[in-house]
């Protein structure tokens, strides 16, 4: 078996890693949230119903854009503080050792508890209930649409007949998609079930089949002159029409792969030989991305996902920036926040060193809820509402059996619902309140729409706030030693964040790929780790890279970069909230009440007055803020 915290693998009956010394979970399986329903079949009956689709363009259905946000900061952050402990030893009886888990359940907070004033409010969990409900009579009814669309385009039937179809077609589209995102979820929830996985990939087979031949039917009628051609394109931009000339059938193959490799990579998690047979799958996967990139006129995936899957406003050049930013500061940075970790560690009691350890890594429970609705009845009314509403609205899917995904994570079950799903080890206060912030924004901009940079800054900033409230409502050492630990996984976050980015740009512009072994994807790591202080130094001071990349490149392809951009401009809501924490929490407001999509992740950063990842103002002030 793969320790959960640092990666390393150990004998099945080890009681603790022999990597990081963090103790090992006894296999227990508690009693899962009722939240979901695995159908008999793919043809359970249910009734069906025409749902109503925004107009919006069409950037989506010819790319995959997925809408789902990634595990929390949390999950790189909740691998390091095991290796911070001295001698690996996790007996929180001894000196200054953090438990990784407390052996009984942890008090309340500190001589300061959570504010129960008339401000606080009460959290009540509603859990979320998904049922997979497509039948075969939804797939036909698809292609009756498809077939009416085409015929009606073609006879010459009017703008308004044709617009009609159209929208009934795209309605059924979009049903069809959002059962796809249930049955996702579902997989989720037990990655071990058979029934949940084969009806996640026939769902995918029926689902990239659809959208196939919805841009063929898109392709054929572009190139035809009809009446109604301006209607029936009204919504489509100018890339969406360049990108439709671009696409074949070769995409839905490749993307149907792509799925099975997934799901074959997740069955690899509890295999002793993970990290070496999920070589091959990684390979494939990248040829299979870099393929879709060319089909659609981009040299490599890298280049295509920063510009199309990502919305990101900015390149090479930027990143290029800083890469070099990050060389230059975060090294020293790193070791400064760590040393400041060990400083306030050794200032706790055994007894607070436990509360800390259950801040960090317990789930969901009462030993913090009143502080979260303490920080909740902080914020002005209608922020508040729309977070309570996340609590309280069919949203949340805790699932803590051990064979759920391991991860957070917001995503989007058709047009309107959002599901926050908490697996795992992901569901403690501040992985929480990371998923808080994505709602929060989710509801004023469709996460679809949102470039994710941005959609990461509303969660990792949301964090940051409630460490800022929680400095009354803490015990005082506790609260200090909570935001030191933060701010080094922080910057132990930005810099693992940048080595993978450039680690994958490597991958995906590489010469060779198809020949690439294990050994050549760890020899390019260690290469790109000498421009971070080298390889040795990123182990003991982030993680074990070499693993890491392992868990990350496969779920979320050039992805990672977001959440180090976004991590620096978060930093800066907090160093406003520690001035004035009023205007801090307009600023993260304005950041999703006010967002101007057409000013991109920069533009939105530089209304607000944050300091970008691009800014050497920020890794310049690093030492103040650690000092």
């Amino acid at each position: 078996m793969f320790c959960k915290n640092c990666g390393a693998q150990m004998p099945d009956d080890a009681q603790f890693c022999t990597g990081c010394g963090c103790a090992v979970e006894e296999a227990v399986t508690p009693e899962p949230v009722q939240a979901t329903e695995i159908p008999e079949s793919v043809a359970a009956p249910v009734a069906t119903a025409e749902l109503p689709i925004k107009k919006k363009n069409k950037k989506g259905l010819i790319i995959g854009i997925a809408a789902v946000l990634a595990a929390a900061l949390i999950a790189v952050g909740i691998w390091l503080i095991p290796t911070l402990l001295p001698d690996g030893n996790t007996d929180a009886t001894q000196g200054s050792q953090l438990s990784s888990k407390p052996s009984v359940a942890p008090p309340a907070y500190g001589t300061n508890t959570p504010d129960t004033d008339e401000d606080s409010v009460e959290l009540v969990i509603t859990p979320a209930e998904l049922t997979y409900e497509m039948t075969d009579a939804d797939v036909d009814r698809f292609y009756e649409l498809l077939e009416e669309c085409r015929e009606a385009a073609l006879g010459g039937q009017d703008g308004d007949t044709v617009r009609a179809i159209v929208d009934a077609l795209d309605a059924q589209y979009e049903y069809m998609d959002t059962q796809h995102s249930i049955a996702n979820v579902l997989y989720y929830c037990d990655l071990n079930n058979e029934e949940a996985s084969e009806l996640y990939l026939d769902c995918t087979d029926l689902v990239t089949q659809a959208n196939n031949d919805y841009l063929e039917m898109a392709k054929e009628l572009y190139d035809a002159e009809f009446p109604a051609k301006e209607r029936f394109f009204e919504d489509w931009s100018d890339l969406d029409l360049a990108m439709l000339q671009h696409y074949t059938s070769e995409v839905m193959e490749l993307r149907q792969r792509n799925s099975e490799i997934d799901v074959a990579y997740q069955d690899l998690q509890d295999d002793e030989d993970m990290y070496t047979k999920m070589v091959p799958l990684y390979i494939e996967l990248v040829q299979n991305n870099n393929r879709i990139a060319q089909i659609f006129g981009y040299d490599n995936y890298y280049e295509y996902a920063y510009e199309l899957s990502y919305d990101r406003d900015y390149g090479s050049e930027e990143i290029n920036t800083m890469r070099s930013l990050v060389a230059e500061y975060l090294p020293e940075a790193i070791q400064d926040a760590m040393s400041g970790f060990y400083e306030s560690l050794d200032t706790l009691s055994n007894t607070q060193q436990r509360k800390l350890s259950a801040f960090l890594y317990e789930s969901f429970q009462p030993s913090y809820t009143g502080l979260i609705e303490g920080y909740l009845g902080s914020l002005p009314e209608q922020v508040q509402a729309d977070m309570l509403d996340m609590f309280d609205g069919n949203i949340i899917i805790m699932d803590d059996t051990p064979t759920a995904m391991e991860g957070a994570f917001t995503t989007v079950i058709g047009e309107e619902q959002m599901i926050c799903f908490f697996g795992p080890g992901y569901m403690s206060p501040l992985t929480a309140i990371h998923e808080v912030g994505h709602y929060y924004g989710g509801k004023y901009t469709a996460l679809n729409d949102l470039p994710l940079d941005l959609a990461e800054v509303h969660s990792q900033a949301n964090e940051w706030l409630f460490m800022s409230y929680a400095a009354d409502h803490m015990n005082f050492k506790l609260h200090n030693t909570t935001v030191d630990y933060k701010l080094y996984s922080d910057l132990a976050t930005i810099i693992i964040c940048v080595i993978i980015d450039e680690f994958e740009e490597r991958v995906y512009t590489h010469s060779d790929i198809a020949n690439l072994t294990g050994d050549d994807l760890d020899a390019i790591m260690e290469d790109v780790c000498e421009n971070y202080g080298g390889i040795e130094f990123v182990s003991n001071y982030a993680t074990d890279i070499q693993n890491y990349w392992r868990m990350v490149v496969v779920d979320q392809p050039v992805y990672y970069i977001s959440y180090a951009v976004s991590a620096i401009a978060s930093i800066n809501v907090y160093t406003i909230a520690e001035e004035d924490y009023e205007q801090a929490i307009e600023v993260y407001r304005a950041l999703i009440e006010e967002v101007d999509l057409e000013e991109g992740f920069l533009g939105n950063i530089q209304n607000a007055e944050l300091d970008g990842p691009f800014d050497e103002d920020f890794y310049v002030q690093l030492k103040e803020l650690l000092d």
